[in-house]
């Protein structure tokens, strides 16, 4: 659930890595190729990437096929909804059948060396990101003890609710763009998941706004919060929207998921 704040939206944090990533290493390559034997290397492995995003959502959708109700949710890909083993064995596959073919060609092990070079640089500014990325930040593990005001202008907490076996947060805002676009698959998870209480905390927003979108938009949701003073979001260390927590009935962050969530990839993080 790692994710960077820019203008308003929560960016996943994995999928910047891997794209600046790859930036870093079309430089290198470049670089390498005004100094040496020119080699075509980035176009390709960018190529069987791509099938293997492909191959991943198949596979996703696939293994969560009821909660894709219609083709524009399954060509949403939005929601990040991709099963990860598959992409990692497709790109796999995809990169030795390439380097095989030039190791083939005389200038095979020119291609092998220039490639392991790139995967090391990429691998190299990936896990020096990420760890960069939580040295800076310190993530929450557990509920924090706040306080907070329902629509019915009732206050209410995490250790007042009857404990479940999970509750998911969904922190929002109603001029979020992306907050919008995954309110009604929240709309249908309050109903799909009985073993998950859904709790909407709005950000930053007061009483009649809120009101008002919801009941403009003909959303109905059990749980609808106040945090007007952005409290979660400080707790969090993100003041991005939209973002999709889990926590166990004993309140301990267990999984979360930055940015729009659909019905199948929040029942992953239930899984």
């Amino acid at each position: 659930m790692s994710s960077v704040s820019a203008l308003g939206l929560s960016l996943p944090l994995w999928p910047l890595l891997i794209f600046s990533a790859l930036i870093v290493m079309s430089l290198i390559n470049a670089v390498c190729n005004r100094l040496g034997q020119h080699l075509r290397i980035i176009d390709p492995m960018i190529n069987r990437g791509i099938i293997a995003l492909l191959c991943a959502r198949v596979a996703f959708v696939g293994l969560h096929w009821s909660g894709y109700n219609d083709l524009m949710a399954i060509l949403d890909i939005r929601d990040r909804g991709f099963h990860i083993p598959t992409l990692g064995i497709v790109f796999a596959l995809g990169l030795f059948q390439w380097l095989y073919g030039k190791m083939r060609k005389e200038s095979g092990a020119a291609f092998f060396r220039r490639t392991l070079i790139l995967f090391c640089a990429g691998i190299i500014w990936c896990v020096g990101g990420w760890w960069s990325y939580q040295t800076i930040h310190n993530t929450p593990t557990a509920w924090p003890d706040y306080a907070f005001e329902s629509l019915d202008g009732e206050i209410v907490s995490f250790a007042q609710e009857e404990p479940t076996e999970f509750t998911v947060v969904n922190l929002w805002a109603s001029w979020c763009s992306s907050c919008r676009a995954e309110m009604s698959a929240l709309g249908q998870a309050q109903a799909v998941f009985p073993q998950a209480r859904l709790i909407l905390i709005n950000q930053g927003e007061n009483q009649s706004t809120v009101e008002g979108y919801l009941k403009q938009s003909g959303y109905q949701f059990d749980n609808v919060w106040l945090d007007q003073n952005n409290k979660m979001g400080q707790w969090l260390g993100s003041q991005a929207v939209p973002v999709t927590l889990v926590f166990n009935k004993n309140g301990e962050l267990v999984t979360g998921h930055s940015g729009i969530i659909s019905v199948p990839v929040l029942g992953a993080l239930l899984e």
